[in-house]
Protein backbone atom coordinates (compact mmCIF):
# COMPACT_ATOMS: atom_id res chain seq x y z
CA UNK A 1 0.00 0.00 0.00
CA UNK A 2 2.90 2.36 0.79
CA UNK A 3 4.48 1.60 -2.62
CA UNK A 4 1.16 2.10 -4.40
CA UNK A 5 0.66 5.39 -2.63
CA UNK A 6 4.13 6.58 -3.60
CA UNK A 7 3.60 5.58 -7.23
CA UNK A 8 0.74 8.01 -7.59
CA UNK A 9 1.05 11.74 -7.98
CA UNK A 10 2.14 13.67 -4.92
CA UNK A 11 -0.21 13.25 -1.99
CA UNK A 12 -0.07 13.42 1.79
CA UNK A 13 1.19 9.84 2.15
CA UNK A 14 4.01 10.20 -0.38
CA UNK A 15 5.00 13.58 1.02
CA UNK A 16 5.14 12.10 4.53
CA UNK A 17 7.19 9.07 3.46
CA UNK A 18 9.50 11.31 1.45
CA UNK A 19 10.35 13.41 4.48
CA UNK A 20 14.04 13.27 5.32
CA UNK A 21 13.43 11.68 8.73
CA UNK A 22 11.51 8.78 7.19
CA UNK A 23 14.10 8.43 4.45
CA UNK A 24 16.82 8.39 7.12
CA UNK A 25 14.96 5.65 9.04
CA UNK A 26 14.26 3.72 5.83
CA UNK A 27 17.96 3.65 4.93
CA UNK A 28 18.72 2.07 8.30
CA UNK A 29 15.66 -0.18 8.44
CA UNK A 30 17.57 -3.32 7.40
CA UNK A 31 20.14 -2.83 10.16
CA UNK A 32 17.31 -2.12 12.57
CA UNK A 33 15.59 -5.30 11.43
CA UNK A 34 18.73 -7.30 12.24
CA UNK A 35 19.38 -5.68 15.63
CA UNK A 36 15.97 -5.30 17.24
CA UNK A 37 15.31 -8.98 18.00
CA UNK A 38 18.51 -9.84 19.90
CA UNK A 39 18.31 -6.53 21.77
CA UNK A 40 14.72 -7.20 22.86
CA UNK A 41 15.53 -10.80 23.86
CA UNK A 42 18.57 -9.78 25.92
CA UNK A 43 16.66 -6.88 27.41
CA UNK A 44 13.94 -9.27 28.50
CA UNK A 45 16.60 -11.43 30.19
CA UNK A 46 17.63 -8.38 32.20
CA UNK A 47 14.00 -7.65 33.07
CA UNK A 48 13.83 -4.43 31.03
CA UNK A 49 10.82 -5.35 28.90
CA UNK A 50 8.28 -5.43 31.73
CA UNK A 51 7.68 -1.67 31.59
CA UNK A 52 7.02 0.75 28.70
CA UNK A 53 10.08 2.83 29.62
CA UNK A 54 12.28 -0.26 29.38
CA UNK A 55 10.84 -1.19 25.99
CA UNK A 56 11.42 2.36 24.74
CA UNK A 57 15.05 2.19 25.88
CA UNK A 58 15.53 -1.12 24.09
CA UNK A 59 14.04 0.23 20.87
CA UNK A 60 16.25 3.33 21.16
CA UNK A 61 19.32 1.16 21.70
CA UNK A 62 18.36 -0.92 18.64
CA UNK A 63 18.21 2.25 16.54
CA UNK A 64 21.60 3.32 17.90
CA UNK A 65 23.17 -0.01 16.94
CA UNK A 66 21.47 0.21 13.53
CA UNK A 67 23.11 3.63 13.00
CA UNK A 68 26.54 2.19 13.81
CA UNK A 69 26.22 -0.93 11.68
CA UNK A 70 24.76 1.10 8.79
CA UNK A 71 27.80 3.37 8.78
CA UNK A 72 30.52 0.83 9.66
CA UNK A 73 29.25 -2.27 7.84
CA UNK A 74 26.39 -1.63 5.46
CA UNK A 75 27.60 1.50 3.65
CA UNK A 76 31.18 0.26 3.08
CA UNK A 77 29.92 -2.98 1.51
CA UNK A 78 27.12 -1.26 -0.37
CA UNK A 79 28.71 1.89 -1.76
CA UNK A 80 32.13 2.12 -0.14
CA UNK A 81 35.55 0.59 -0.62
CA UNK A 82 34.37 -2.97 0.04
CA UNK A 83 31.67 -2.81 -2.59
CA UNK A 84 34.24 -3.91 -5.22
CA UNK A 85 35.46 -6.89 -3.17
CA UNK A 86 35.46 -10.25 -4.84
CA UNK A 87 32.48 -12.45 -3.87
CA UNK A 88 34.71 -15.30 -2.69
CA UNK A 89 36.67 -13.03 -0.37
CA UNK A 90 33.50 -11.44 1.01
CA UNK A 91 31.99 -14.85 1.70
CA UNK A 92 35.18 -16.04 3.40
CA UNK A 93 35.30 -13.01 5.69
CA UNK A 94 31.61 -13.47 6.51
CA UNK A 95 32.08 -17.14 7.40
CA UNK A 96 35.09 -16.35 9.59
CA UNK A 97 33.13 -13.63 11.36
CA UNK A 98 30.25 -16.01 12.06
CA UNK A 99 32.58 -18.76 13.32
CA UNK A 100 34.28 -16.25 15.62
CA UNK A 101 31.00 -15.02 17.07
CA UNK A 102 29.66 -18.56 17.57
CA UNK A 103 32.92 -19.64 19.23
CA UNK A 104 32.90 -16.64 21.55
CA UNK A 105 29.26 -17.25 22.46
CA UNK A 106 29.96 -20.92 23.23
CA UNK A 107 32.97 -19.99 25.37
CA UNK A 108 30.86 -17.48 27.29
CA UNK A 109 28.14 -20.09 27.76
CA UNK A 110 30.62 -22.63 29.13
CA UNK A 111 32.22 -20.06 31.39
CA UNK A 112 28.86 -19.07 32.90
CA UNK A 113 27.12 -22.44 32.91
CA UNK A 114 30.09 -24.54 33.93
CA UNK A 115 29.24 -28.23 34.13
CA UNK A 116 25.93 -27.86 35.97
CA UNK A 117 23.98 -29.46 33.13
CA UNK A 118 26.31 -32.45 33.15
CA UNK A 119 25.93 -32.84 36.90
CA UNK A 120 22.14 -32.84 36.66
CA UNK A 121 22.14 -35.51 33.98
CA UNK A 122 24.68 -37.71 35.77
CA UNK A 123 23.62 -41.31 36.44
CA UNK A 124 20.37 -40.78 34.52
CA UNK A 125 19.08 -38.53 37.32
CA UNK A 126 16.20 -36.30 36.25
CA UNK A 127 15.16 -33.82 38.97
CA UNK A 128 11.79 -33.38 37.28
CA UNK A 129 10.91 -36.92 38.34
CA UNK A 130 12.62 -36.91 41.72
CA UNK A 131 9.48 -38.13 43.49
CA UNK A 132 8.49 -41.31 45.32
CA UNK A 133 9.27 -44.17 42.87
CA UNK A 134 6.20 -44.99 40.85
CA UNK A 135 3.96 -42.66 42.85
CA UNK A 136 2.48 -40.96 39.79
CA UNK A 137 3.26 -43.64 37.21
CA UNK A 138 1.80 -46.61 39.06
CA UNK A 139 -1.68 -47.83 38.28
CA UNK A 140 -4.50 -48.94 40.56
CA UNK A 141 -6.98 -50.55 38.22
CA UNK A 142 -7.29 -47.99 35.44
CA UNK A 143 -6.13 -45.05 37.58
CA UNK A 144 -2.96 -43.79 39.21
CA UNK A 145 -2.77 -42.51 42.80
CA UNK A 146 -3.49 -39.00 41.51
CA UNK A 147 -6.26 -38.87 38.92
CA UNK A 148 -6.05 -35.07 38.69
CA UNK A 149 -9.21 -33.46 37.26
CA UNK A 150 -10.18 -36.55 35.24
CA UNK A 151 -11.95 -38.45 37.99
CA UNK A 152 -13.33 -37.91 41.51
CA UNK A 153 -12.65 -41.48 42.55
CA UNK A 154 -10.66 -41.81 45.78
CA UNK A 155 -7.62 -44.09 45.49
CA UNK A 156 -5.68 -44.37 48.77
CA UNK A 157 -2.01 -45.11 48.18
CA UNK A 158 0.13 -46.72 50.82
CA UNK A 159 3.86 -46.27 51.47
CA UNK A 160 5.79 -49.05 53.15
CA UNK A 161 4.03 -51.77 55.15
CA UNK A 162 0.26 -52.04 55.39
CA UNK A 163 0.14 -53.94 58.67
CA UNK A 164 1.17 -51.26 61.18
CA UNK A 165 -1.09 -50.76 64.18
CA UNK A 166 -0.72 -46.97 63.98
CA UNK A 167 -1.84 -44.94 60.97
CA UNK A 168 -0.57 -41.66 59.52
CA UNK A 169 -2.42 -40.01 56.63
CA UNK A 170 -1.28 -37.29 54.28
CA UNK A 171 -4.00 -35.50 52.31
CA UNK A 172 -3.44 -32.70 49.82
CA UNK A 173 -2.77 -31.51 46.31
CA UNK A 174 0.52 -32.15 44.50
CA UNK A 175 2.27 -29.57 46.67
CA UNK A 176 1.02 -31.35 49.76
CA UNK A 177 1.90 -34.77 48.36
CA UNK A 178 5.55 -33.75 47.96
CA UNK A 179 5.90 -34.24 51.76
CA UNK A 180 5.11 -37.96 51.46
CA UNK A 181 8.76 -39.06 51.87
CA UNK A 182 9.00 -36.99 55.04
CA UNK A 183 5.89 -38.57 56.58
CA UNK A 184 7.08 -42.05 55.57
CA UNK A 185 10.43 -41.55 57.31
CA UNK A 186 9.00 -40.00 60.47
CA UNK A 187 6.37 -42.74 60.83
CA UNK A 188 8.23 -45.83 59.59
CA UNK A 189 7.24 -49.45 59.05
CA UNK A 190 6.46 -51.88 60.54
CA UNK A 191 4.78 -49.97 63.35
CA UNK A 192 3.10 -47.41 61.11
CA UNK A 193 0.93 -47.44 58.02
CA UNK A 194 1.32 -44.32 55.86
CA UNK A 195 -1.56 -43.55 53.50
CA UNK A 196 -1.46 -40.76 50.93
CA UNK A 197 -4.60 -39.18 49.46
CA UNK A 198 -3.79 -36.70 46.73
CA UNK A 199 -5.38 -34.82 43.84
CA UNK A 200 -3.43 -32.26 41.85
CA UNK A 201 -4.67 -28.66 41.93
CA UNK A 202 -7.19 -29.56 44.66
CA UNK A 203 -6.97 -27.08 47.55
CA UNK A 204 -7.59 -28.31 51.08
CA UNK A 205 -10.02 -25.46 51.56
CA UNK A 206 -13.78 -25.96 51.75
CA UNK A 207 -14.52 -23.44 49.01
CA UNK A 208 -15.63 -23.80 45.41
CA UNK A 209 -13.25 -22.21 42.91
CA UNK A 210 -12.60 -21.87 39.18
CA UNK A 211 -10.05 -24.14 37.50
CA UNK A 212 -9.04 -23.18 33.97
CA UNK A 213 -8.40 -26.77 32.85
CA UNK A 214 -12.05 -27.69 33.32
CA UNK A 215 -13.35 -24.31 32.21
CA UNK A 216 -15.44 -23.84 35.34
CA UNK A 217 -15.64 -24.65 39.02
CA UNK A 218 -13.45 -27.56 40.07
CA UNK A 219 -16.36 -29.75 41.22
CA UNK A 220 -14.27 -32.91 40.87
CA UNK A 221 -12.01 -31.54 43.60
CA UNK A 222 -14.93 -30.75 45.90
CA UNK A 223 -16.41 -34.23 45.49
CA UNK A 224 -13.02 -35.89 45.96
CA UNK A 225 -12.12 -33.80 49.02
CA UNK A 226 -15.39 -34.64 50.77
CA UNK A 227 -14.97 -38.34 49.97
CA UNK A 228 -11.38 -38.27 51.24
CA UNK A 229 -12.37 -36.61 54.52
CA UNK A 230 -15.17 -39.14 55.02
CA UNK A 231 -12.63 -41.92 54.41
CA UNK A 232 -10.31 -40.47 57.06
CA UNK A 233 -13.16 -40.14 59.54
CA UNK A 234 -13.95 -43.85 59.10
CA UNK A 235 -10.26 -44.75 59.37
CA UNK A 236 -9.65 -42.86 62.63
CA UNK A 237 -5.89 -42.41 62.09
CA UNK A 238 -3.46 -41.36 64.79
CA UNK A 239 -2.16 -38.34 62.87
CA UNK A 240 -3.19 -36.50 59.71
CA UNK A 241 -1.02 -34.14 57.67
CA UNK A 242 -2.85 -31.64 55.46
CA UNK A 243 -1.05 -29.74 52.72
CA UNK A 244 -1.73 -27.71 49.59
CA UNK A 245 -0.20 -24.84 47.67
CA UNK A 246 -0.58 -21.17 48.54
CA UNK A 247 -1.29 -20.06 44.98
CA UNK A 248 -5.07 -20.46 45.04
CA UNK A 249 -7.01 -17.24 44.53
CA UNK A 250 -8.89 -17.14 47.82
CA UNK A 251 -9.61 -14.13 49.99
CA UNK A 252 -8.39 -14.07 53.59
CA UNK A 253 -11.85 -15.02 54.83
CA UNK A 254 -12.03 -17.95 52.42
CA UNK A 255 -8.60 -19.22 53.47
CA UNK A 256 -9.41 -18.95 57.18
CA UNK A 257 -13.01 -20.18 57.19
CA UNK A 258 -12.66 -22.74 54.40
CA UNK A 259 -9.61 -24.34 56.03
CA UNK A 260 -11.25 -24.29 59.46
CA UNK A 261 -14.22 -26.28 58.10
CA UNK A 262 -11.83 -28.95 56.79
CA UNK A 263 -9.87 -29.08 60.04
CA UNK A 264 -13.03 -29.33 62.15
CA UNK A 265 -14.00 -32.53 60.35
CA UNK A 266 -10.49 -33.98 60.55
CA UNK A 267 -9.87 -33.22 64.23
CA UNK A 268 -13.02 -35.18 65.07
CA UNK A 269 -11.43 -38.26 63.49
CA UNK A 270 -7.70 -38.00 64.28
CA UNK A 271 -5.78 -37.44 67.47
CA UNK A 272 -3.50 -34.88 65.83
CA UNK A 273 -3.86 -32.82 62.64
CA UNK A 274 -0.86 -30.98 61.24
CA UNK A 275 -1.30 -28.37 58.50
CA UNK A 276 1.68 -27.75 56.20
CA UNK A 277 1.26 -24.42 54.36
CA UNK A 278 2.37 -24.10 50.76
CA UNK A 279 6.05 -23.17 50.61
CA UNK A 280 7.62 -20.29 48.62
CA UNK A 281 8.01 -20.72 44.88
CA UNK A 282 10.48 -19.67 42.20
CA UNK A 283 9.79 -17.10 39.49
CA UNK A 284 11.55 -19.44 37.03
CA UNK A 285 11.77 -23.16 36.30
CA UNK A 286 14.44 -24.48 38.63
CA UNK A 287 15.72 -27.41 36.59
CA UNK A 288 15.79 -25.45 33.33
CA UNK A 289 17.87 -22.76 35.04
CA UNK A 290 20.33 -25.32 36.39
CA UNK A 291 20.67 -26.74 32.89
CA UNK A 292 21.11 -23.33 31.26
CA UNK A 293 21.85 -20.72 33.96
CA UNK A 294 23.06 -18.18 31.39
CA UNK A 295 19.44 -17.89 30.19
CA UNK A 296 18.00 -17.13 33.63
CA UNK A 297 20.48 -15.80 36.16
CA UNK A 298 20.89 -12.35 34.61
CA UNK A 299 17.22 -11.50 35.01
CA UNK A 300 16.70 -12.69 38.58
CA UNK A 301 15.95 -9.96 41.12
CA UNK A 302 18.60 -9.53 43.80
CA UNK A 303 20.53 -12.60 42.64
CA UNK A 304 23.74 -13.47 44.47
CA UNK A 305 24.51 -16.72 42.70
CA UNK A 306 23.23 -18.64 39.71
CA UNK A 307 19.58 -19.74 39.81
CA UNK A 308 18.95 -18.01 43.13
CA UNK A 309 16.75 -15.04 43.96
CA UNK A 310 15.17 -13.15 46.80
CA UNK A 311 11.74 -14.57 47.62
CA UNK A 312 9.67 -12.93 44.91
CA UNK A 313 6.29 -12.97 46.62
CA UNK A 314 4.95 -12.93 50.18
CA UNK A 315 1.90 -15.06 49.34
CA UNK A 316 3.14 -18.19 51.13
CA UNK A 317 3.88 -16.20 54.29
CA UNK A 318 0.44 -14.56 54.24
CA UNK A 319 -1.36 -17.87 53.67
CA UNK A 320 0.61 -19.50 56.50
CA UNK A 321 -0.68 -16.77 58.82
CA UNK A 322 -4.25 -17.42 57.64
CA UNK A 323 -3.86 -21.14 58.40
CA UNK A 324 -2.61 -20.31 61.88
CA UNK A 325 -5.90 -18.50 62.44
CA UNK A 326 -7.84 -21.50 61.12
CA UNK A 327 -6.15 -23.89 63.56
CA UNK A 328 -6.00 -21.56 66.56
CA UNK A 329 -9.28 -22.59 68.20
CA UNK A 330 -9.24 -26.27 67.27
CA UNK A 331 -7.85 -28.73 69.80
CA UNK A 332 -5.37 -31.12 68.21
CA UNK A 333 -4.71 -28.91 65.16
CA UNK A 334 -1.36 -27.21 64.59
CA UNK A 335 0.55 -25.58 61.74
CA UNK A 336 3.98 -26.71 60.55
CA UNK A 337 5.41 -23.89 58.42
CA UNK A 338 8.49 -25.09 56.50
CA UNK A 339 8.92 -22.05 54.27
CA UNK A 340 12.10 -20.95 56.02
CA UNK A 341 13.71 -24.34 55.36
CA UNK A 342 12.93 -24.13 51.65
CA UNK A 343 14.03 -20.50 51.29
CA UNK A 344 16.43 -19.68 54.16
CA UNK A 345 16.61 -15.99 55.02
CA UNK A 346 14.03 -15.26 52.34
CA UNK A 347 16.27 -16.47 49.48
CA UNK A 348 15.06 -19.21 47.13
CA UNK A 349 17.39 -21.27 44.98
CA UNK A 350 17.04 -24.08 42.46
CA UNK A 351 19.75 -25.98 44.35
CA UNK A 352 21.56 -25.85 47.66
CA UNK A 353 25.16 -24.68 47.91
CA UNK A 354 26.10 -28.37 48.16
CA UNK A 355 24.49 -29.04 44.77
CA UNK A 356 21.29 -30.74 45.98
CA UNK A 357 18.43 -29.85 43.61
CA UNK A 358 15.64 -28.16 45.59
CA UNK A 359 12.86 -27.59 43.03
CA UNK A 360 11.77 -29.94 40.25
CA UNK A 361 9.91 -27.06 38.57
CA UNK A 362 8.74 -23.67 39.84
CA UNK A 363 6.87 -24.81 42.94
CA UNK A 364 7.33 -28.53 43.63
CA UNK A 365 10.24 -29.81 45.72
CA UNK A 366 12.38 -32.83 44.87
CA UNK A 367 12.11 -35.94 47.02
CA UNK A 368 15.86 -35.74 47.69
CA UNK A 369 15.55 -32.26 49.18
CA UNK A 370 12.46 -33.15 51.22
CA UNK A 371 14.32 -36.11 52.75
CA UNK A 372 17.24 -33.83 53.62
CA UNK A 373 14.89 -31.79 55.84
CA UNK A 374 13.82 -34.75 58.00
CA UNK A 375 16.10 -34.00 61.01
CA UNK A 376 14.98 -30.36 61.19
CA UNK A 377 11.31 -31.21 60.70
CA UNK A 378 11.57 -33.92 63.33
CA UNK A 379 12.80 -31.37 65.88
CA UNK A 380 9.85 -29.11 65.15
CA UNK A 381 7.35 -31.95 65.44
CA UNK A 382 8.86 -32.93 68.79
CA UNK A 383 8.36 -29.37 70.02
CA UNK A 384 4.78 -29.49 68.77
CA UNK A 385 4.17 -32.79 70.56
CA UNK A 386 3.37 -34.65 67.35
CA UNK A 387 6.28 -37.12 67.59
CA UNK A 388 8.38 -38.11 70.55
CA UNK A 389 11.10 -40.40 69.31
CA UNK A 390 14.24 -39.67 67.25
CA UNK A 391 13.93 -39.90 63.50
CA UNK A 392 14.96 -43.29 62.14
CA UNK A 393 16.86 -44.12 59.00
CA UNK A 394 14.97 -43.74 55.77
CA UNK A 395 12.48 -46.46 55.00
CA UNK A 396 11.93 -48.03 51.61
CA UNK A 397 9.48 -45.89 49.67
CA UNK A 398 7.83 -48.63 47.69
CA UNK A 399 4.06 -48.55 47.35
CA UNK A 400 2.09 -51.43 48.75
CA UNK A 401 -0.88 -51.00 46.42
CA UNK A 402 -3.28 -50.30 49.29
Amino acid sequence: MAIAAGARSANSASRLLSHRYFVWLGDRSYSLYLWHWPVLILGNSFGLSSRPVGVALLVGFSIFLAMLSYRIVELPFWRGRFSKARPGRAILVSVLAMVTVIGAADALKRNIAGDSATKIAADDYDPRWDVIPGFYARRVGDFSCDTWYHDARLIPCGIGASTGESIAVLIGDSVGAQWSPLVADLFPSPDWQVIVLTKSACAMVDESYYYYRVGGNYDVCTEWRNTAIDFIRELNPDVVFVGSGSHYDFSKAQWVDGTARVLERLTEAAGKVVVIPGTPTLSFDGVSCLEQPYRFSFRLADSRRECEEAQHTSTSTEVAAYLELSAADLAGASVLDLGDLVCPDGRCSASTEDGLVVFRDKQHLTMSFVKSLIPQVHERLVEMGVVGEPATESTSLEDTGD
